[in-house]
C-alpha cells in the first residue's frame, strides 16, 4: 500500500472513530436526558404521605385473614367468599368489591391481600407478570391529597410509571406536553386521569389495582362521582383488574353491587373466635367451672361482635384489664353480656366505665377528646396532633416538665419519662380510644426516642363519628364545661408551647399567628391581648433561634396578620428601619390570606362553629378584617412606608416588571372577586372602597399594573386562562404573555363594580359596558425553544413582533374581555376557540424571534 493509501486509510479510520464516538456521546446524552426527564415527571406525582395510610394499618396475623385463601381456616360462609375471590383473581372479571361495616377489618384485609404471595399466585393464572398498585384513602388525614381523587391518581400513575419506565417514550410521543411538567401544580385533575388511562392502554400488560376506603373520600366534593366514573372506564380495559373496599353506602351499593363482592362482617366469625382465644389463652383457667365460664365468655364476645373486629378487640382489651384487676370469670362474662353490640354504644360504655362516674375524670376525658378533635381537623404543620402537642394541650404537670427540659442538659431523659407517664395517662383517660403511633413523617428516623416522632390518633375513624354525630358522643364532650373561646385559647396555648419547643420551625409560628388572627376576628382576643401574646413569645423564640426570629421577621409576620397593636408597640423600632424595609412591611399588610379556617369550616375554629352552631361571625368578620387592615396600613404609612416602592422586580431583559405595596392590595381584590365565594363577595368590594380612603397618602396610580396569562392548569370550570401578577414566586416558563393595565383604570373599575354584584347584572353589565373601560397592552411574549445541546426547554421573553401590530391588538382585545370573564367566572361559550386563538397569536407574535436565532448562510446581520 502506498503512503497516500496508508494516509487515506488512517483518515478514514479517524473519521469513522470520531463519528462512532460522537454517536455514542449523543446516545449517552439522550439517555441521560431521558433519565432526568423521567425522574422529574415522577417527582411531580409523588407526595410525602402517599403511602402513609397503608403503613399505619397494623399487620394482621396469618390466622386472622387467611380464611380468604385457606379453607381449613374458614367457616362455610367464608369458604364461599374464598372461592369467589380466588376465582375472581384468576378470570377476566374487572372489579371485586370488599364491603363491610365500620371496624370489620376491610383495610386490614386489603393490606393482607397486598402482602400475601397467594394473591399474585392466583393473579398469575389470569395473566403472567401482573403489576400490583395500590392506594388507601383516609378521611382524617394530614394532607388533603390523602382523601382526594387527585391524590389517588397521582399515586397510582406514579407507581405504574415507576414500575414500567419503558412506557415514558411512547407516552411522551402521544403527550409531548408532559415534558413541561416541573411541579405538582402543573397537573390538572383531568390531565392526571387522561394520562393514567392512556398509560394503562399503552402498557398492554396486566395490572391489578387495590383501592381502599372509597367511603373516606370527602362527601361534599365531586370526588366520589369521579372515582366511580374512573372505575367504569377501568373496567373496560382489557389488562386491568380493580379490587376496591368501602362501607356499604348507597352510592357504592348502586354502582358496585352487581360485581363480585363480599361483606367482611359475615366472614369474620372464625377469625374473631381465634383472636379472642389467642389473646386470653395465657389466662385460661383450669377448674371445670371457670373453664365453662371462660368458653362462654369467648362465645359471647364473638356473638356480640357480629363480625365487627374492632368491637371484639375493644371488648377483649376490657376483659384483660378485668382479669388483671382480679375480676372473676363470672363477673367478666356478666359484664361482657351487658355490652352493647353497637360500636358507638360500646364507645359510650367504655368511656362511662373508665371515668367511673367521677366528675373530675369525665372533665379531663372530655378535654382530651376536644383536643383530639381540634388536632384531627387542623393542618399537619400545626403540630397539635403530635405527642408533645397533646402533652402541652392536655396535661399541665407534664407540660411544665417538658418546657423545663428545654433548658436542661437532660432533655432526652426527661422526654423518655414524659412519654411513659403520658402513655399510661392517655390510655386511662381515653378508655383506649386514642393510641400513640410513630408519625409517618418519622418512620425511618433513628430508634432514639423523641416525642416529636410520635402522633396521637383515634383508634378508628368511627370514634370521631361517635363524638360528632351522636347524642351520646356530644354528651361526652359536654362534660367539658369550657366555652368555645376557652377551648380555642387552650389550643392556641398548646401551639404557642410547640413554637417554643420546635423553635426552628418558622411555619409553625406563621400558623400560630394565623390562629390568633382568627380568634381576634371572632372577638375572643382584643388587640392588647393579641399583641401581648406575640410580645411574650418574641423573647422566647429569639433566645432559642435568633437566626430565624429577628425583630424584622417578627414584624413582617405581624404586618401580614394585620396585628397593628403589636406593630404600634414596636413603632419606635419600625421608625428606625430603612425605607425599603418599612415598605416591605406595608406590602405584607396589603396582602390577603383568605385561607381562614372559621370561614372554610376547617381547623379548630371551623370545627367549633360547626359543633356549637355558633352564629358569632355572621355579618361581622368582614368589617373587622377590613378595619384591621386599614389600621395597619395607615399606621405603616404614617411611620414612613412608601406605597409606591418598587419592591418585587422581575427582569425580562428588555423590561423590568415591578410591584408596589398597593399593587398587592389590587391583586388581593382581584383574587377575591375571582374566587366568588360568599365571603369574598362581601370582602373584596369593601376592600376596594378602602383603597379610595387611602388616597391621602400620595399613591402613584400611574405606575402600570402587570399580569401574565397561564395555560390552563386547573380543572375548575369557568376559565380557560389563569391570570396572576408575574412576581418572583411565579414560574415564567408557564406564562404565555405579559400584559399591562393602567393601575388607575383598574382601581376605578374595581370601585364601580361594587354596584354590579348581583348575578342578574353580572354578565350584562360587566361584559357590555364595564369591559370597555379597561385597556390591555401586550408587553412581552414567551418564546419557547428547545436547546439542542441540553434538550432543555429555554424560555426567553421578547416584545411582540412589531410587524404584526394588528394581530397584537386582536390578542389584547381577546385578553381584555377574557380577563374580565376570568375575574367574574363568566362561562365562555367559545372556550376551545378562544384558547386556540390566544396560542396562535402568541406563536405568531414570537415567530420573528425564532427567525433571528436561526443561523444564516453568510450574513447573520440580515436577520
Amino acid at each position: 500500500m502506498t503512503a497516500q493509501g496508508i494516509e487515506a486509510h488512517a483518515n478514514a479510520r479517524h473519521i469513522e472513530t470520531r463519528e462512532h464516538v460522537t454517536l455514542e456521546l449523543l446516545k449517552r446524552s439522550e439517555h441521560e436526558y431521558h433519565e432526568r426527564l423521567t425522574e422529574r415527571i415522577l417527582s411531580t406525582l409523588r407526595f410525602s404521605l402517599m403511602n402513609a395510610r397503608e403503613n399505619q394499618i397494623k399487620l394482621v396475623s396469618e390466622d386472622t385473614a387467611a380464611w380468604i385463601f385457606d379453607r381449613r381456616k374458614s367457616g362455610a360462609a367464608a369458604e364461599d367468599a374464598q372461592l369467589h375471590f380466588a376465582h375472581w383473581l384468576e378470570v377476566d372479571d374487572p372489579i371485586f368489591w370488599i364491603s363491610g361495616k365500620p371496624g370489620s377489618g376491610k383495610s386490614s384485609l386489603m393490606k393482607f391481600l397486598l402482602l400475601d404471595h397467594r394473591t399474585k399466585d392466583h393473579l398469575s393464572k389470569w395473566k403472567p407478570d401482573v403489576t400490583i398498585c395500590r392506594y388507601f384513602f383516609i378521611e382524617l388525614c394530614e394532607h388533603p391529597l390523602q382523601r382526594e381523587f387527585r391524590g389517588c391518581l397521582r399515586a397510582l400513575l406514579c407507581q405504574i410509571l415507576h414500575s414500567k419506565p419503558h412506557l415514558f417514550s411512547p407516552l411522551l410521543q402521544q403527550r409531548p406536553d408532559l415534558a413541561e411538567k416541573h411541579s405538582e401544580h402543573d397537573w390538572s385533575e383531568e390531565e392526571l386521569r387522561d394520562v393514567f388511562l392512556l398509560t394503562l392502554r399503552l402498557a398492554a400488560s396486566p395490572v391489578c389495582l387495590f383501592i381502599d376506603r372509597l367511603d373516606e373520600i370527602a362527601v361534599k366534593s365531586d370526588d366520589r362521582d369521579s372515582i366511580i366514573g374512573l372505575l367504569k372506564d377501568l373496567s373496560n380495559l382489557e389488562y386491568t383488574k380493580i379490587c376496591v373496599s368501602s362501607r356499604p353506602e348507597t352510592i357504592f351499593k348502586e354502582t358496585l353491587g352487581s360485581y363480585p363482592h363480599l361483606q367482611t362482617q359475615d366472614l369474620n366469625g372464625p377469625a374473631i373466635d381465634l383472636y379472642v382465644k389467642n389473646r386470653l389463652v395465657e389466662y385460661k383457667p383450669s377448674s371445670p367451672v371457670d373453664l365453662n365460664e371462660y368458653n362462654r365468655l369467648i362465645s359471647a364476645v364473638n356473638g356480640k361482635a357480629s363480625g365487627v373486629f374492632l368491637w371484639a378487640v375493644l371488648a377483649t382489651q376490657s376483659i384483660v384489664l378485668g382479669i388483671r384487676g382480679g375480676d372473676s370469670w363470672y363477673t367478666l362474662l356478666h359484664r361482657t353480656e351487658k355490652l352493647d353490640p353497637d360500636l358507638h354504644s360500646l364507645f359510650q360504655q367504655m368511656l362511662e366505665r373508665q371515668s367511673d362516674n367521677t366528675r373530675f375524670y369525665k372533665e379531663e376525658t372530655a378535654r382530651l377528646l376536644w383536643h383530639s378533635l381540634h388536632g384531627n381537623n387542623a393542618p399537619r404543620l400545626w403540630n397539635i396532633s403530635t405527642l408533645p402537642g397533646y402533652v402541652f394541650g392536655t396535661h399541665a404537670e407534664l407540660r411544665s416538665d417538658l418546657l423545663r427540659s428545654l433548658n436542661s442538659g437532660e432533655r432526652s431523659t426527661e422526654e423518655t419519662q414524659v412519654y411513659e407517664r403520658y402513655r399510661k395517662w392517655l390510655s386511662a383517660r381515653s378508655a383506649g380510644l386514642l393510641e400513640i403511633n410513630k408519625s409517618p413523617f418519622h418512620e425511618n428516623e433513628s430508634s432514639e426516642l423523641s416525642l416529636i416522632h410520635y402522633d396521637v390518633n383515634f383508634i378508628h375513624r368511627s370514634v370521631q363519628e361517635f363524638l360528632l354525630d351522636t347524642t351520646a358522643g356530644r354528651d361526652v364532650l359536654l362534660n367539658d364545661h369550657s366555652s368555645s373561646k376557652e377551648r380555642l385559647l387552650r389550643t392556641a396555648g398548646a401551639m404557642k408551647d410547640m413554637c417554643v419547643y420546635l423553635a426552628h420551625n418558622g411555619l409553625l409560628f406563621l400558623s400560630w399567628t394565623a390562629l390568633l388572627e382568627e380568634l381576634a376576628l371572632m372577638g375572643y382576643l382584643n388587640p392588647q391581648e393579641e399583641a401581648g401574646e406575640c410580645l411574650d413569645i418574641k423573647g422566647q423564640l429569639q433566645s432559642r433561634a435568633p437566626e430565624i426570629f429577628s425583630d424584622f421577621y417578627i414584624l413582617k409576620v405581624a404586618a401580614m396578620r394585620n396585628n397593628a397593636q403589636f406593630v404600634s408597640v414596636l413603632s419606635e423600632g419600625v421608625d428606625k428601619l430603612p425605607s425599603e424595609k418599612k415598605s416591605t412591611l406595608l406590602s405584607e399588610a396589603c396582602r390577603i390570606d383568605f385561607h381562614i379556617g372559621m370561614l372554610h369550616g376547617w381547623g379548630p375554629t371551623g370545627l367549633e362553629l360547626r359543633v356549637t352552631g355558633s352564629k358569632r361571625l355572621k355579618g361581622n368578620w368582614t368589617a373587622k378584617s377590613i378595619e384591621r387592615r386599614k389600621h395597619t396600613i395607615s399606621l405603616l404609612l404614617r411611620i414612613g412606608a412608601n406605597p409606591n416602592a418598587k419592591l418585587t422586580a422581575h427582569n425580562l431583559g428588555f423590561l423590568t416588571i415591578s410591584k408596589t405595596p398597593f399593587h398587592e392590595l389590587l391583586t388581593a381584590v382581584l383574587r377575591g372577586l375571582n374566587q366568588r365565594k360568599n365571603y369574598h363577595i362581601q370582602f373584596s368590594p369593601r376592600l376596594a372602597s378602602c383603597v379610595q380612603e387611602l388616597e391621602q397618602y400620595n399613591i402613584d396610580w400611574e405606575l402600570p399594573f402587570y399580569f401574565c396569562s397561564h395555560e390552563l392548569e386547573s380543572s375548575e370550570k369557568g376559565g380557560i386562562l389563569l391570570f396572576e401578577h408575574p412576581d418572583k414566586a411565579s414560574r415564567p416558563e408557564k406564562w404565555t404573555c405579559v400584559f399591562k393595565i393602567s393601575a388607575r383604570e383598574l382601581r376605578d373599575f374595581l370601585d364601580r363594580v361594587n354596584s354590579f354584584l348581583t348575578p342578574s347584572k353580572m354578565q350584562t353589565e360587566l361584559i357590555t359596558r364595564l369591559s370597555v373601560e379597561l385597556h390591555v397592552q401586550c408587553v412581552a411574549v414567551n418564546c419557547r425553544e428547545i436547546d439542542e445541546a441540553s434538550m432543555v426547554a429555554q424560555h426567553k421573553f421578547q416584545p411582540p413582533d412589531p410587524n404584526h401590530a394588528q394581530e397584537t391588538r386582536q390578542l389584547e382585545e381577546i385578553i381584555r374581555k377574557r380577563y374580565l370573564m376570568w375575574l367574574w367566572r363568566v362561562p365562555d361559550e367559545n372556550e376551545d376557540r378562544t384558547i386556540s386563538s390566544v396560542m396562535e397569536y402568541v406563536k405568531l407574535l414570537s415567530e420573528y424571534v425564532h427567525h433571528e436565532r436561526e443561523p444564516s448562510s453568510g450574513n447573520a446581520s440580515q436577520s
